[in-house]
């Protein structure tokens, strides 16, 4: 009895290490801060528009201060987690499919960028820093409001592939 009472007791204290590393590595975090003086340097955009695929890039000087103002907020709003798995890495582009990269640049020590790339199909929905992808909470609703404000933008800079 002594012997299954030591196993239950050290299975539970292994039960809620393993709570306690999935709580600290899976916690939500904020994408970017405000003192690292985000700045939208490059934003692409890959589309299908009547049976033909489309890329749309604006480099950073094309970017309105303006825009720039409205997705930064977008961002600073914006929550992130450690992802178990990381995202496709390649697509199909399809009808009503919108797919985004958008490069944020943020000062720190060293000078530092963040992709943020969304879809209307949340598995490739990613804030991805060098090699390393986090989930973004409430992606669908993020994508919504960064396909609102780029809607038009993204028209004007289309070229047929």
């Amino acid at each position: 009895m002594k012997r299954k009472q030591k196993i239950r007791y050290w299975a539970i204290l292994f039960l809620l290490v393993i709570v306690a590393a999935a709580a600290a590595f899976f916690r939500e975090k904020p994408m970017i801060k405000q003192e690292n003086n985000p700045q939208i340097t490059f934003i692409s955009a890959t589309f299908e528009k009547d049976g033909s695929t489309y890329d749309a890039d604006i480099p950073g000087e094309e970017i309105s201060q303006q825009l720039n103002d409205a997705l930064t907020s977008l961002f600073l709003e914006a929550k992130i987690r450690n992802r178990f798995f990381l995202p496709p890495q390649n697509y199909t582009v399809s009808e009503n499919s919108v797919y985004f990269t958008i490069k944020v640049s943020l000062e720190q020590a060293d000078t530092l960028s963040m992709l943020v790339n969304l879809c209307n199909l949340p598995s490739y929905n990613s804030a991805q820093f060098g090699d390393t992808h986090y989930h973004i909470s409430g992606q669908e609703e993020l994508y919504e409001k960064v396909y609102d404000l780029l809607e038009d933008t993204i028209s004007v800079y289309a070229v047929k592939r």
